[in-house]
């Protein structure tokens, strides 16, 4: 196991699985920071590193909130106003996040494509 200030071995059953992994979508709680929903892209030095509208932040996971939805996530979109009209022109409701982000926003991945 590697730490911030501390390597060596341990147990497993003195672990306990991070809710932040590489990859994991978040938004930044403290207040000052972005506003749009971040992707995790690695750890250093016991914070984590961010991309956020491709910019790299250094945060500690104390200041992230995990979102519900993740890449490869099904959502149903909740409000006509924030969506496009294409997505309700679709009919279904249930979308499937496509696995990104484009300018701090999620991709839907619908069934047109």
């Amino acid at each position: 196991v590697h730490f911030a200030n501390w390597e060596g071995t341990m147990p497993e059953r003195q672990l306990n699985m991070c809710n932040f992994q590489k990859g994991t979508l978040v938004h930044l709680s403290k207040e000052g920071l972005h506003s749009a929903v971040g992707e995790v892209v690695l750890w250093d030095e016991g914070k984590l590193v961010v991309d956020v509208l491709g910019e790299k932040v250094k945060v500690p996971p104390t200041h992230l909130i995990r979102c519900d939805f993740q890449k490869h996530s099904t959502v149903h979109v909740l409000s006509k106003t924030e969506a496009s009209d294409k997505v309700y022109q679709i009919g279904e409701g249930l979308y499937s996040l496509a696995g990104g982000l484009r300018d701090g926003k999620l991709i839907l991945n619908t069934n047109d494509g």
